[in-house]
Protein backbone atom coordinates (compact mmCIF):
# COMPACT_ATOMS: atom_id res chain seq x y z
CA UNK A 1 0.00 0.00 0.00
CA UNK A 2 1.87 2.72 -1.13
CA UNK A 3 0.28 6.33 1.29
CA UNK A 4 0.14 9.44 0.25
CA UNK A 5 1.85 12.39 1.08
CA UNK A 6 -0.72 14.18 2.62
CA UNK A 7 -1.07 11.06 5.24
CA UNK A 8 1.92 11.22 5.92
CA UNK A 9 2.30 14.87 6.45
CA UNK A 10 -1.09 14.77 8.60
CA UNK A 11 0.77 11.51 11.01
CA UNK A 12 3.38 13.60 11.12
CA UNK A 13 2.71 16.68 12.72
CA UNK A 14 0.53 14.59 15.27
CA UNK A 15 3.11 12.30 16.52
CA UNK A 16 5.31 15.35 16.81
CA UNK A 17 2.75 17.29 18.95
CA UNK A 18 2.23 13.95 20.82
CA UNK A 19 5.26 12.92 21.42
CA UNK A 20 7.06 16.27 22.40
CA UNK A 21 5.78 15.98 25.39
CA UNK A 22 8.25 12.72 26.38
CA UNK A 23 10.60 12.93 24.18
CA UNK A 24 14.20 13.29 25.37
CA UNK A 25 17.21 14.63 24.01
CA UNK A 26 20.37 13.68 26.07
CA UNK A 27 24.07 12.85 25.86
CA UNK A 28 25.83 10.04 27.32
CA UNK A 29 25.95 9.33 31.14
CA UNK A 30 27.03 7.08 33.42
CA UNK A 31 24.95 3.94 34.10
CA UNK A 32 24.50 0.27 34.49
CA UNK A 33 22.75 -1.97 31.55
CA UNK A 34 21.24 -4.69 33.51
CA UNK A 35 17.42 -4.63 33.20
CA UNK A 36 17.09 -4.52 37.02
CA UNK A 37 18.89 -1.07 37.49
CA UNK A 38 16.33 1.34 38.59
CA UNK A 39 16.68 4.71 38.93
CA UNK A 40 19.60 4.46 36.44
CA UNK A 41 19.10 6.35 33.05
CA UNK A 42 18.70 3.96 30.40
CA UNK A 43 21.02 5.01 27.86
CA UNK A 44 19.41 4.49 24.44
CA UNK A 45 22.16 4.70 20.85
CA UNK A 46 19.99 6.28 17.69
CA UNK A 47 20.98 7.50 14.75
CA UNK A 48 18.08 9.47 13.94
CA UNK A 49 18.14 9.95 10.22
CA UNK A 50 14.99 7.40 9.80
CA UNK A 51 11.80 8.82 9.35
CA UNK A 52 9.71 7.69 10.09
CA UNK A 53 11.42 5.12 12.21
CA UNK A 54 13.81 7.37 14.14
CA UNK A 55 13.85 10.97 13.31
CA UNK A 56 14.80 14.25 14.82
CA UNK A 57 13.19 17.32 14.63
CA UNK A 58 13.01 20.64 16.79
CA UNK A 59 15.60 19.41 18.81
CA UNK A 60 13.48 16.32 19.66
CA UNK A 61 13.50 12.98 18.97
CA UNK A 62 10.47 11.02 17.40
CA UNK A 63 9.15 8.08 15.62
CA UNK A 64 8.41 4.24 15.90
CA UNK A 65 11.96 3.56 17.94
CA UNK A 66 11.23 6.61 20.44
CA UNK A 67 7.89 5.29 20.94
CA UNK A 68 8.88 2.03 22.01
CA UNK A 69 12.19 3.17 24.39
CA UNK A 70 10.04 5.27 25.88
CA UNK A 71 7.32 2.45 26.87
CA UNK A 72 10.45 0.44 27.50
CA UNK A 73 11.62 3.14 30.18
CA UNK A 74 8.61 2.83 31.37
CA UNK A 75 8.86 -1.12 31.99
CA UNK A 76 12.17 -0.75 33.93
CA UNK A 77 11.21 2.49 35.97
CA UNK A 78 14.35 4.32 34.01
CA UNK A 79 14.40 7.48 32.51
CA UNK A 80 15.57 7.32 28.96
CA UNK A 81 18.09 9.24 27.61
CA UNK A 82 18.84 9.06 23.62
CA UNK A 83 22.56 8.95 22.76
CA UNK A 84 22.97 10.36 19.08
CA UNK A 85 25.66 8.77 16.83
CA UNK A 86 26.78 8.06 13.15
CA UNK A 87 24.94 4.44 12.27
CA UNK A 88 28.51 2.71 12.01
CA UNK A 89 29.37 3.84 15.64
CA UNK A 90 26.45 1.97 17.24
CA UNK A 91 27.73 -1.38 17.95
CA UNK A 92 30.83 -0.69 18.53
CA UNK A 93 29.88 2.30 21.29
CA UNK A 94 27.32 -0.76 22.70
CA UNK A 95 30.44 -2.45 22.88
CA UNK A 96 32.33 -0.23 24.95
CA UNK A 97 29.97 0.08 27.43
CA UNK A 98 28.75 4.10 26.09
CA UNK A 99 25.31 3.12 25.90
CA UNK A 100 22.62 0.39 27.21
CA UNK A 101 20.94 -0.87 23.88
CA UNK A 102 20.28 -0.06 20.11
CA UNK A 103 16.99 1.06 19.29
CA UNK A 104 17.75 2.42 15.94
CA UNK A 105 15.44 0.17 13.27
CA UNK A 106 18.74 -1.52 13.30
CA UNK A 107 17.97 -5.38 10.95
CA UNK A 108 19.46 -8.34 12.41
CA UNK A 109 21.95 -10.22 10.84
CA UNK A 110 24.04 -13.46 10.50
CA UNK A 111 27.67 -11.12 10.68
CA UNK A 112 25.82 -7.95 13.41
CA UNK A 113 25.33 -10.79 15.88
CA UNK A 114 28.39 -11.94 16.30
CA UNK A 115 28.84 -8.57 18.09
CA UNK A 116 26.08 -8.36 19.86
CA UNK A 117 22.98 -9.58 21.13
CA UNK A 118 19.75 -9.21 19.59
CA UNK A 119 16.43 -9.18 20.57
CA UNK A 120 13.06 -10.66 19.42
CA UNK A 121 12.33 -8.53 15.93
CA UNK A 122 9.61 -6.37 16.61
CA UNK A 123 8.61 -5.79 12.81
CA UNK A 124 9.60 -6.55 9.63
CA UNK A 125 9.86 -4.56 6.77
CA UNK A 126 11.57 -4.85 3.22
CA UNK A 127 14.18 -2.75 1.36
CA UNK A 128 12.70 -0.36 -1.29
CA UNK A 129 14.17 1.80 -4.38
CA UNK A 130 13.47 5.42 -4.46
CA UNK A 131 13.73 6.41 -8.53
CA UNK A 132 13.14 10.04 -10.00
CA UNK A 133 9.61 9.51 -11.84
CA UNK A 134 10.59 9.29 -15.17
CA UNK A 135 12.54 6.24 -14.34
CA UNK A 136 10.15 4.11 -12.89
CA UNK A 137 9.39 2.22 -15.93
CA UNK A 138 13.20 1.57 -16.26
CA UNK A 139 12.87 -1.44 -13.56
CA UNK A 140 10.40 -3.84 -13.79
CA UNK A 141 11.47 -6.07 -11.78
CA UNK A 142 14.43 -6.96 -8.85
CA UNK A 143 16.36 -8.71 -11.85
CA UNK A 144 16.61 -5.81 -13.70
CA UNK A 145 17.76 -3.47 -10.86
CA UNK A 146 20.54 -5.90 -10.34
CA UNK A 147 21.73 -6.28 -13.81
CA UNK A 148 21.34 -2.20 -14.56
CA UNK A 149 24.14 -0.34 -15.12
CA UNK A 150 23.71 2.19 -12.50
CA UNK A 151 24.58 4.19 -10.03
CA UNK A 152 23.42 3.34 -6.48
CA UNK A 153 23.38 5.51 -4.00
CA UNK A 154 23.16 4.05 0.04
CA UNK A 155 23.25 4.75 3.34
CA UNK A 156 27.05 3.30 4.75
CA UNK A 157 26.81 0.10 6.92
CA UNK A 158 22.82 -0.56 6.49
CA UNK A 159 21.14 -3.49 4.94
CA UNK A 160 20.58 -1.35 1.96
CA UNK A 161 24.59 -1.00 1.49
CA UNK A 162 24.71 -4.55 1.73
CA UNK A 163 22.86 -5.76 -1.12
CA UNK A 164 23.56 -2.95 -3.63
CA UNK A 165 27.44 -4.48 -2.74
CA UNK A 166 26.37 -8.17 -2.90
CA UNK A 167 23.73 -8.38 -5.18
CA UNK A 168 23.66 -5.81 -7.89
CA UNK A 169 26.60 -7.25 -9.81
CA UNK A 170 25.80 -4.67 -12.95
CA UNK A 171 26.05 -1.53 -10.92
CA UNK A 172 28.67 1.12 -12.32
CA UNK A 173 29.21 2.58 -8.93
CA UNK A 174 28.04 2.95 -5.07
CA UNK A 175 27.75 6.25 -3.79
CA UNK A 176 26.42 7.09 -0.19
CA UNK A 177 24.23 9.40 0.80
CA UNK A 178 21.00 10.17 3.93
CA UNK A 179 17.62 10.40 3.38
CA UNK A 180 18.36 14.47 3.16
CA UNK A 181 21.08 14.45 0.80
CA UNK A 182 19.46 11.85 -1.68
CA UNK A 183 16.90 14.38 -3.72
CA UNK A 184 19.82 16.50 -5.06
CA UNK A 185 21.59 13.52 -6.17
CA UNK A 186 18.93 12.27 -7.66
CA UNK A 187 17.87 15.10 -9.30
CA UNK A 188 20.90 15.95 -10.74
CA UNK A 189 22.08 12.28 -11.71
CA UNK A 190 24.85 11.96 -9.26
CA UNK A 191 22.40 8.65 -8.54
CA UNK A 192 20.32 6.44 -10.41
CA UNK A 193 18.55 4.81 -7.28
CA UNK A 194 17.91 4.72 -3.64
CA UNK A 195 18.32 1.66 -2.22
CA UNK A 196 17.16 1.87 2.35
CA UNK A 197 14.42 0.21 4.65
CA UNK A 198 10.93 1.06 3.15
CA UNK A 199 9.79 3.02 5.47
CA UNK A 200 12.77 5.53 5.18
CA UNK A 201 11.91 5.33 1.22
CA UNK A 202 8.18 5.89 1.51
CA UNK A 203 8.71 8.67 3.52
CA UNK A 204 10.69 10.17 1.19
CA UNK A 205 8.67 9.69 -1.67
CA UNK A 206 4.91 10.62 0.09
CA UNK A 207 7.02 14.29 0.67
CA UNK A 208 8.48 14.63 -2.81
CA UNK A 209 5.40 12.86 -4.54
CA UNK A 210 5.74 15.26 -7.46
CA UNK A 211 9.24 14.42 -8.36
CA UNK A 212 9.92 10.85 -7.15
CA UNK A 213 8.54 7.81 -6.71
CA UNK A 214 9.75 4.52 -4.64
CA UNK A 215 9.41 0.38 -5.96
CA UNK A 216 8.89 -2.26 -4.05
CA UNK A 217 10.01 -5.04 -4.97
CA UNK A 218 10.65 -6.94 -2.03
CA UNK A 219 13.76 -7.21 -2.33
CA UNK A 220 14.82 -8.79 0.95
CA UNK A 221 13.16 -8.92 4.49
CA UNK A 222 14.31 -6.49 7.06
CA UNK A 223 13.56 -8.11 10.85
CA UNK A 224 13.99 -5.34 12.85
CA UNK A 225 15.44 -5.99 16.39
CA UNK A 226 16.96 -3.89 19.35
CA UNK A 227 20.62 -4.94 20.37
CA UNK A 228 22.67 -4.83 24.00
CA UNK A 229 26.19 -6.64 24.96
CA UNK A 230 26.66 -10.10 24.64
CA UNK A 231 26.83 -10.07 28.39
CA UNK A 232 23.68 -8.23 29.49
CA UNK A 233 21.09 -11.38 29.60
CA UNK A 234 19.16 -9.49 32.00
CA UNK A 235 18.28 -6.64 29.87
CA UNK A 236 17.92 -8.92 26.52
CA UNK A 237 15.55 -10.91 28.56
CA UNK A 238 13.69 -8.26 29.49
CA UNK A 239 13.22 -6.99 26.37
CA UNK A 240 11.81 -9.88 24.85
CA UNK A 241 9.15 -9.97 27.33
CA UNK A 242 8.19 -6.87 26.35
CA UNK A 243 7.63 -7.58 23.03
CA UNK A 244 6.16 -10.43 24.37
CA UNK A 245 3.94 -8.54 25.94
CA UNK A 246 3.44 -5.75 23.85
CA UNK A 247 1.81 -8.17 20.66
CA UNK A 248 -0.25 -9.89 23.31
CA UNK A 249 -1.42 -6.22 24.49
CA UNK A 250 -1.54 -4.76 21.31
CA UNK A 251 0.26 -2.21 22.16
CA UNK A 252 2.94 -3.11 19.17
CA UNK A 253 -0.09 -3.06 16.52
CA UNK A 254 -1.19 0.37 18.07
CA UNK A 255 2.58 1.87 17.67
CA UNK A 256 3.07 0.40 14.84
CA UNK A 257 -0.03 1.73 13.03
CA UNK A 258 0.64 5.05 14.40
CA UNK A 259 3.87 5.66 12.47
CA UNK A 260 3.50 3.17 9.41
CA UNK A 261 -0.35 3.38 9.02
CA UNK A 262 -1.29 0.66 6.31
CA UNK A 263 1.43 -1.60 7.35
CA UNK A 264 -0.68 -4.61 7.87
CA UNK A 265 -0.64 -6.23 4.97
CA UNK A 266 2.88 -5.46 3.95
CA UNK A 267 4.06 -7.00 7.00
CA UNK A 268 1.85 -10.07 6.20
CA UNK A 269 3.30 -10.05 2.75
CA UNK A 270 6.67 -10.03 3.72
CA UNK A 271 6.78 -12.77 7.01
CA UNK A 272 5.10 -14.72 3.89
CA UNK A 273 8.41 -14.80 2.03
CA UNK A 274 10.21 -17.89 1.90
CA UNK A 275 14.16 -17.42 3.40
CA UNK A 276 16.75 -17.39 1.02
CA UNK A 277 20.43 -18.99 0.12
CA UNK A 278 22.97 -16.86 -1.42
CA UNK A 279 26.08 -17.90 -2.81
CA UNK A 280 28.78 -16.14 -4.48
CA UNK A 281 30.64 -18.42 -6.91
CA UNK A 282 34.56 -17.77 -6.97
CA UNK A 283 37.19 -20.00 -9.32
CA UNK A 284 40.82 -20.03 -10.04
CA UNK A 285 41.45 -19.43 -13.47
CA UNK A 286 38.48 -20.55 -15.02
CA UNK A 287 37.13 -20.55 -18.80
CA UNK A 288 34.43 -18.51 -19.38
CA UNK A 289 32.04 -21.08 -20.72
CA UNK A 290 33.28 -23.21 -17.30
CA UNK A 291 29.81 -25.38 -16.57
CA UNK A 292 29.11 -24.75 -12.76
CA UNK A 293 26.15 -27.05 -11.18
CA UNK A 294 24.34 -26.17 -8.02
CA UNK A 295 22.97 -28.92 -5.77
CA UNK A 296 20.15 -27.89 -2.64
CA UNK A 297 19.74 -31.16 -0.43
CA UNK A 298 20.89 -33.57 -2.98
CA UNK A 299 18.95 -31.77 -6.14
CA UNK A 300 20.24 -30.35 -9.15
CA UNK A 301 18.32 -27.28 -9.01
CA UNK A 302 20.64 -24.96 -11.44
CA UNK A 303 23.71 -25.45 -14.08
CA UNK A 304 25.11 -22.22 -15.16
CA UNK A 305 28.03 -20.53 -17.14
CA UNK A 306 30.96 -18.94 -15.07
CA UNK A 307 30.91 -15.35 -16.18
CA UNK A 308 32.26 -13.31 -13.30
CA UNK A 309 32.36 -14.10 -9.81
CA UNK A 310 28.37 -13.19 -8.52
CA UNK A 311 25.93 -14.08 -6.28
CA UNK A 312 23.09 -16.88 -6.99
CA UNK A 313 19.98 -17.10 -4.98
CA UNK A 314 17.53 -19.53 -4.26
CA UNK A 315 14.50 -19.58 -2.34
CA UNK A 316 13.75 -22.29 0.11
CA UNK A 317 11.65 -22.76 3.27
CA UNK A 318 13.22 -22.17 6.55
CA UNK A 319 15.18 -24.79 8.32
CA UNK A 320 18.82 -26.62 7.42
CA UNK A 321 19.61 -27.07 3.85
CA UNK A 322 22.78 -28.70 2.33
CA UNK A 323 24.30 -27.41 -0.92
CA UNK A 324 26.87 -28.98 -3.39
CA UNK A 325 28.78 -26.70 -6.01
CA UNK A 326 30.69 -28.61 -8.56
CA UNK A 327 32.78 -27.43 -12.10
CA UNK A 328 34.50 -30.02 -14.48
CA UNK A 329 37.90 -29.37 -13.21
CA UNK A 330 37.48 -28.11 -10.02
CA UNK A 331 37.02 -29.99 -6.37
CA UNK A 332 33.19 -29.97 -5.37
CA UNK A 333 32.54 -27.75 -2.27
CA UNK A 334 29.28 -28.33 -0.20
CA UNK A 335 27.88 -26.74 3.15
CA UNK A 336 25.04 -26.11 4.84
CA UNK A 337 22.68 -23.05 5.75
CA UNK A 338 20.45 -22.52 8.58
CA UNK A 339 17.75 -20.58 7.55
CA UNK A 340 14.89 -18.38 10.09
CA UNK A 341 11.86 -17.45 8.50
CA UNK A 342 12.77 -14.59 5.63
CA UNK A 343 15.96 -14.71 6.48
CA UNK A 344 19.25 -15.03 4.40
CA UNK A 345 22.40 -17.64 4.25
CA UNK A 346 25.11 -15.78 2.73
CA UNK A 347 28.00 -18.18 1.57
CA UNK A 348 31.07 -17.56 -0.66
CA UNK A 349 32.71 -20.46 -2.45
CA UNK A 350 35.83 -20.66 -4.08
CA UNK A 351 36.34 -23.82 -6.77
CA UNK A 352 39.73 -25.10 -6.47
CA UNK A 353 41.48 -27.65 -9.16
Amino acid sequence: MKLTSSLYRVVASMMILTSALVSTVGCSTSGGGSADAEGTPLRVGITPDYPPVIYKEADSIFGFEADNAHGVGERLGREVTFVEMPFNELIPSLRAGDIDVIMSGMTRTKERSEAVSFCKPYITVGLSVLVNKGDANKYANAEELRKAQITIGVKEGTTGHEYAERMCWGKKNVVFADHDTVIPKLEKGGVDVYIRDTPVIEWIASANDDSLEYLDFGLMPQPLAWAVKQDNKPLRKELDRTVRAWRKSGRLDATTQRWLPGWDGKEASLSGLRSMVAVNVRAVDAPQNTKIQFKIDGEIVRTSDFTLPRWHFFYLDPGEHTYEISAKGYKTQSGTSSLEPGNTGWHTVTLKK
